[in-house]
Parts: structure tokens; C-alpha cells; sequence
């Protein structure tokens, strides 16, 4: 274990998690979001002219946003903002003047290989040129996760609010060629059809895609079998406050809006797979030597998969897909899998064999950025 502590954040669409390496939660959790005053708004002394997170929320019809991360991609075409994340991540979370005597451990997602290694080499450029780290380490979100259960075999499906992802490890390593994302079923899809289907009743406007959001992290659940359920839709209706008091029943909205999740064809996506073809063609592509234990450990991943009865549909789906296969199908639902990326980093970072992985500030002056791509394997 090292004796020094290292800096974790894992950056996602919707919320950045930061903390240190060695504990169980991250210090904080906010929202991915910059905000800007827009022009010829008057400044206060209370208020900054860049807000981060949750501040720029609050105010944020005042404001011009940023949304510095996305389906897996850094906003390299403005690394103002995607450094004023970090900048409020050390500093106004951690409270640490500078980076130069921190460690940093950076998630990311899985992207194309070729794109992968540009986003890695830019990003230890700015890391080690403007911030000056001593060392540098980045892994995919979806690896960290399953790191985060002290395994090292297993095939997790991810699910954020703006991807979605299956990923496979074998014995510590990502199976790359086996990754499959959809940017087609994910928590801003569910977002989104809930918000339609509620407009287009006669009783219900929301202009506001936060309160839908709101509705469907409280309402929304997985049907394990979705024609049947519309047999019981008068119990599945539920009543919802919305912020100016009026109350409102939301019913078959519930679970009609995640069922993308298993039939991308209802979103008119005929050729995208849903979670549990996803998770059979990342199979598919693996050894045949690996198929068992990766059936045996499934892992769910990412603050979608927190929607009631997803693990249980999963399993279902997947086991129809493999029947015959003579494995067992096991699907596991890790109650901090919201940020199980960022614990994850944290464990991974106290690990005895951690001070080979990252790259230190020589090797970075030394060989570059091609050493950077060579080292992260993860």
C-alpha cells in the first residue's frame, strides 16, 4: 500500500465523483455541468462568474452550460471546462492548493481503440504539463466496478445516463475486442420517454426534463414480464407531487418508459440490441474457455441499473438467451453500484502492486505519450 494517497475521480455525463483512495464513499458526488453568466448578467459577490455542479444547476436558466463529459468522451474542443471539473474536485472538494504532489487515478469509458489512446494521451498531457501530478493512472469505469468486489472475472453491464455498455474481464484483463456500447438504451432514453408519454395526457405538462427525471428515479421500475403487466396496470399507479403542489398519478408510464432497456424496438431502433443481447454478443466474442465464469458473474453497473427490478429481468432474459448452455446464469447487483467505479479506483489505488501501474512524471518527460498508451491496459 502506498503511503501516499491518491486522488480519485470518475468523471461521468451526469455526475462526477471525487475522493481519496482507502476509503469506502466518495467525498462528493456532483453533476458534470459548467455554467457560465451569460452575457450582460450582473455579478455578485456571493456568486462566481463559472459555477460547477449543483450551483450551476440551481441557477441555470441565468446561465450558458458546459457538459464536459459525454457518451464516454472528454470535451477535448474545450478543456477550459473539463479542467474547471478537476480544478473544483481538488480544490473546493478536497481542499488541496495544486495537483503536484497528488497522485491522481482518472476513470474512463470503453471507446474505440484508436480513439481511446488519443483521449488518454491527452488527457496525461494535461495532467502531467498543467498540473504538474507526480503520477497519472486511468481505467475504464466498467473494469473499476468490478474491481470494486474484489473480483477479477466478470462481465459487467453498465449503464449511465448517456451510454450503455457490457464489458468483460478475465483474470484482471479487459476483453476489448468484446465490448459492446449502445448509446440507444441508457437513463437519458428512460428521461426522455417518461416526459413524452406523461405530455401526452391531457391532465399533465412538465416542461421540465428534471422533474421527469425526479419522477422516474422515485416511480419508475422494470417490468419482468411487460405484456402481463398491463394486466395489473390500475395497482402499478402511484401518485406524484410535483413542485408547484398539484399531484398527479402516474400508472403503465412507470415501467413502459424502461422497457427500451430490453426492446430498443419501441424507440424505433430495430437493429440495437437491448442489455441482455448485449451482454450474450460480449459472450459471444470471448474465449470459449472464458463463457462459464463469466456467466457466473454478471455485474451490474452505473446509476440506471438502480431502477427496481432490472438485475431480476436481466436474469431472466439472459438465462433465456443461454439456454442450453449448461452454465449458470448469475447476475449481481452491488447496492453502491451508482459509484462503484469511484470505489472501485479507491480500492484499487491501496493495492500493494498499484505503484507499477501508473506513469510518473519522469517516464512521462522520457518517453511520452505513446509510454501512456502502452501502460494503461485497462
Amino acid at each position: 500500500m502506498s503511503s501516499v494517497r491518491t486522488i480519485v475521480i470518475d468523471c461521468g455525463a451526469y455526475q462526477t465523483r471525487v475522493g481519496i483512495s482507502g476509503r469506502d464513499v466518495p467525498e462528493e458526488s456532483f453533476r458534470t455541468l459548467v455554467g457560465r453568466k451569460k452575457e450582460g448578467s450582473i455579478s455578485t459577490s456571493e456568486a462566481s462568474d463559472v459555477l460547477i455542479g449543483e450551483d450551476a444547476y440551481e441557477i441555470r436558466d441565468t446561465l450558458n452550460l458546459s457538459y464536459p463529459v459525454d457518451k464516454y468522451r472528454f470535451a477535448f474542443d474545450n478543456t477550459e471546462d473539463l479542467c474547471n471539473i478537476w480544478k473544483f474536485s481538488y480544490l473546493d472538494v478536497l481542499g488541496c492548493d495544486s495537483l503536484e504532489e497528488c497522485p491522481v487515478l482518472l476513470t474512463d469509458g470503453p471507446l474505440e481503440a484508436t480513439e481511446k489512446a488519443k483521449s488518454r494521451a491527452k488527457l496525461a498531457e494535461i495532467m502531467f504539463e498543467k498540473y504538474k501530478v507526480p503520477s497519472f493512472y486511468m481505467a475504464l469505469q466498467q473494469f473499476l466496478a468490478l474491481i470494486s468486489l474484489d473480483r477479477t472475472t466478470g462481465l459487467v453491464v453498465d449503464v449511465g445516463d448517456s451510454m450503455a455498455s457490457t464489458v468483460p474481464v478475465v483474470d484482471g484483463a479487459v476483453v476489448h475486442e468484446a465490448i459492446v456500447t449502445s448509446d440507444v438504451v441508457a437513463g437519458r432514453q428512460m428521461t426522455d420517454l417518461l416526459m413524452k408519454f406523461l405530455n401526452e395526457r391531457e391532465d399533465i405538462s412538465i416542461a421540465d426534463r428534471e422533474i421527469a427525471m425526479a419522477i422516474k428515479e422515485k416511480l419508475s421500475y422494470v417490468a419482468c414480464d411487460y405484456e402481463g403487466e398491463f394486466k395489473f396496470a390500475g395497482s402499478a399507479t402511484k401518485d406524484y407531487t410535483l413542485p408547484d403542489g398539484q399531484v398527479i398519478s402516474v400508472g403503465t408510464e412507470r415501467f413502459r418508459c424502461t422497457e427500451p432497456l430490453f426492446q430498443p424496438s419501441l424507440l424505433g431502433a430495430v437493429d440495437s440490441p437491448g442489455l441482455h443481447e448485449m451482454a450474450h454478443r460480449s459472450l459471444e466474442l470471448c474465449a470459449e474457455s472464458a463463457r462459464v465464469p463469466l456467466r457466473g458473474a454478471i455485474v451490474t453497473a452505473g446509476g440506471s441499473t438502480l431502477t427496481t427490478n432490472l438485475s431480476d429481468r436481466l436474469k431472466l432474459e439472459a438465462k433465456a438467451l443461454l439456454a442450453g448452455h449448461g452454465a449458470e446464469v448469475r447476475v449481481l447487483t452491488p447496492p453502491m453500484r451508482a459509484w462503484s467505479a469511484w470505489l472501485g479506483g479507491a480500492l484499487l489505488a491501496e493495492w500493494e502492486g498499484y505503484p507499477e501501474l501508473p506513469v510518473s512524471r519522469q517516464e512521462y518527460q522520457e518517453h511520452g505519450a505513446e509510454f501512456v498508451i502502452k501502460k494503461f491496459k485497462n
